[in-house]
């Protein structure tokens, strides 16, 4: 085979390869939302556009996710904007102002004995 060959089909495992991780580190992060209706709304909607660490990094009042949500509505998200005001609440419950940082992974819980 042609050495020109080889790296373009060495090019294109290493794009997938890529591909899997950025998959897999995006499911990782979906894991972290916490949970509840718009959780779904979040990941179906959001995701099409930037990852969930985006929402994770975030610590913004009600009123300034829901500009955010507005906004990302002008630039065509998919999320009705009926559900936007539903949405908001939920991220300014879990990601507001005195919200501490989550971890950077997910830390499972310590097996009881028993």
């Amino acid at each position: 085979m042609k050495p020109r060959a080889l790296a373009i089909i060495a090019g294109a495992l290493g794009a997938l390869l890529a591909s899997a991780f950025s998959a897999r580190a995006q499911q990782d992060d979906t894991l972290r939302l916490p949970g509840g209706p718009s959780k779904a709304l979040i990941v179906a909607n959001c995701q099409s556009c930037h990852s969930v660490s985006l929402i994770l990094q975030q610590r913004l009042s009600e009123r300034a996710w829901s500009n955010e949500l507005v906004k990302m509505e002008k630039w065509g998200s998919g999320l009705p904007p009926e559900q936007n005001a539903t949405v908001a609440a939920y991220l300014f419950e879990h990601f507001n102002p005195s919200v501490p940082d989550l971890p950077d992974k997910l830390v499972p819980s310590p097996k009881q004995p028993g």
